[in-house]
C-alpha cells in the first residue's frame, strides 16, 4: 500500500505533525509492503536563502518503510495558488509548479492522510492551495466525466486546534470531505483535538494517541 502523508503545520514537530506521526507509526508497525512518503510543505524554523528572496520556504520529503527503513529529501516547495482561470477544464493545470508532484502522487497512492492545524478556522494558506489547485480533478470527474484513477483511494483528517469553540472544525471538516470527493478518496475517518496551543500540548493526552491508533488500525483492517 502507498500512502501520501501531508503535514500541513508550518511548525516543525508541532501538535498536529506529531498526531500524524502517531497515525504513520501505527501503519507501519502492523503492517507489511506499507510505503508512507511524508511531505512537510513548510519548515519555518529553517528558511533557506533563496527561499528569502522567492518567498518560498524550505519542505521535507521523508520516506517510511514498514521494514523500518527511511530516508529524507530537503527541497523547495513552490506551490502556487489558484489562479481561477478555468484553463483547468481542458483537463490540465496552466501553472508549472510542485502542484505537478502532487498530482502525480494523488493519481497512484492508496491512502491520503492530511494533518493540520486550524488557523481562524481554516487550514493554513499552503494547505489550501493544494485543496483549491485539485479544481483540475474536480472538471476531470465532473465536467469531462474522465477516469483518472482505477480505484478510489482512502482519505483521513488529522487536525488540532488551539481553542475549544463548537464549530471549530466545521469549515475544515467540511473542505477536507468534499475536497476528497473531487480527487476521488472515500472520506474514512478524523482525528480531532481541541485546545491544543502550546508545542508540548499533546504530551500526556494518551486518550488522543488511542484515537489516532484506533483509525490506524481500522484503515488497516478496512485496506488488508
Amino acid at each position: 500500500m502507498d500512502v501520501l502523508a501531508i503535514a500541513g503545520s508550518a511548525r516543525r514537530n508541532g501538535n498536529s505533525e506529531k498526531l500524524l506521526d502517531v497515525f504513520v507509526d501505527e501503519l507501519t508497525s502492523n503492517t507489511s509492503d506499507w510505503h508512507v512518503e511524508k511531505i512537510v510543505l513548510i519548515d519555518g524554523s529553517k528558511v533557506l536563502r533563496k527561499a528569502e528572496e522567492t518567498g518560498m520556504l524550505k519542505g521535507l520529503d521523508i520516506h517510511r518503510y514498514s521494514n523500518g527503513e527511511s530516508s529524507v529529501n530537503e527541497y523547495v516547495w513552490n506551490i502556487r495558488p489558484c489562479l481561477g482561470c478555468d484553463f483547468c477544464v481542458s483537463g490540465k493545470c496552466v501553472q508549472k509548479d510542485s502542484m505537478w508532484d502532487i498530482y502525480e502522487k494523488l493519481k497512484v497512492v492508496d491512502l491520503l492522510v492530511l494533518s493540520t492545524p486550524v488557523y481562524f478556522y481554516g487550514v493554513p494558506s499552503h494547505v489550501k492551495a493544494i485543496i483549491d489547485r485539485c479544481q483540475l480533478f474536480y472538471n476531470k470527474k465532473y465536467i469531462r466525466k474522465e477516469k483518472w484513477r482505477d480505484k478510489p483511494g482512502t482519505g483521513v483528517l488529522l487536525c488540532c486546534g488551539a481553542t475549544r469553540g463548537e464549530n471549530l472544525f466545521t469549515g475544515i471538516s467540511a473542505s477536507a470531505r468534499f475536497w476528497y470527493d473531487a480527487i476521488d478518496f472515500e472520506y474514512a475517518g478524523k482525528v480531532l483535538v481541541r485546545g491544543v496551543d502550546k508545542p508540548t500540548a499533546m504530551d500526556g493526552r494518551q486518550e488522543v494517541v488511542e484515537e489516532t491508533r484506533a483509525l490506524a488500525r481500522n484503515i488497516i483492517a478496512d485496506r488488508i
